[in-house]
Formats: C-alpha cells, sequence, structure tokens
C-alpha cells in the first residue's frame, strides 16, 4: 500500500505529493513528476540540460529545469525537522529566494541523495559508480551501475 503526504512547497499556497512505496518514492507537482528507484532517477519533463562531474570519491549529477517546479494547489503539511518515510528521509528549506527539498535515499539504493529546487535538481553517488543518460523529448532517466 502506497503512502501519500502533501509538503508544502509555497508556504500557505501550493504543496508537492510525496507517494512512498518500497523501494520507490515518487514527487509530483503539476509540471513535473520525479521518480526515484533503487538503480535510476527518472524526470518527467522539462529538462534543458544535464550535466556530471566527478570530485574526489563523488560523482555528482545536475539537471537545469526548463522552467520552475509548479506547485499543486493542495495545501500541505509543513516540514520542520527531518521526516523518514519508508526508508527516505525528506528535508526541507525555504529561504527567502528558493525552496529545497532534500531525498537522503534508503542504502540499498545507488546514489546518496538528490535536491530538488525551483529549477534544478542534484544527485550525488559514489565515483565508482557508473552514470548512463537517457534523454526522450524533454524527459530525462538517469542510471547508475
Amino acid at each position: 500500500m502506497a503512502k501519500k503526504l502533501y509538503i508544502e512547497w509555497v508556504p500557505k499556497k501550493g504543496s508537492l505529493i510525496a507517494t512512498f512505496k518500497p523501494y520507490e518514492l515518487v514527487i509530483a507537482f503539476k509540471n513535473i513528476i520525479f521518480m526515484l528507484l533503487p538503480r535510476e532517477v527518472r524526470i518527467s519533463s522539462n529538462v534543458e540540460k544535464f550535466e556530471e562531474r566527478k570530485h574526489g570519491k563523488k560523482h555528482y549529477i545536475y539537471v537545469k529545469l526548463s522552467e520552475n517546479v509548479n506547485p499543486i494547489s493542495t495545501r500541505g503539511e509543513y516540514i520542520q525537522k527531518p521526516r523518514i518515510i519508508e526508508g527516505f528521509e525528506l528535508r526541507y528549506t525555504d529561504i527567502d529566494f528558493s525552496r529545497y527539498l532534500t531525498v537522503i535515499t534508503p542504502g540499498a539504493f545507488l546514489y546518496n541523495y538528490m535536491i530538488v529546487s525551483d529549477d534544478e535538481v542534484f544527485i550525488e553517488t559514489s565515483a565508482n559508480k557508473e552514470v548512463y543518460f537517457e534523454e526522450l523529448k524533454g524527459a530525462l532517466t538517469i542510471y547508475f551501475v
């Protein structure tokens, strides 16, 4: 059975929907969906560009979105402290000019965490992991091996 959580994105104006299943997290806005699976991340649309870099023992993936995420109009729960649901740890940060949702993944995932902001996504994994990209009409799938 999937667990759903509405998380406030824009204070008192809009939220995102996080749907949790064992080894799967779906983060949905009006205009874009992020799916986190153990060996891949799927971004449904609005991908403008992406790049990867290695630094020391870490491998970083940066994805620039072509438009800002658009929250759904349903009011959500404000997350003040980190929340752990189905092995995923969620941390929400709102600074005056931008918002960030950090998702720390369960140990079985091949990447460590993902950060979603208004207009970009950042993913960190180990430098010894291979990363492959599949792009199709603005959608992007990132595979970790």
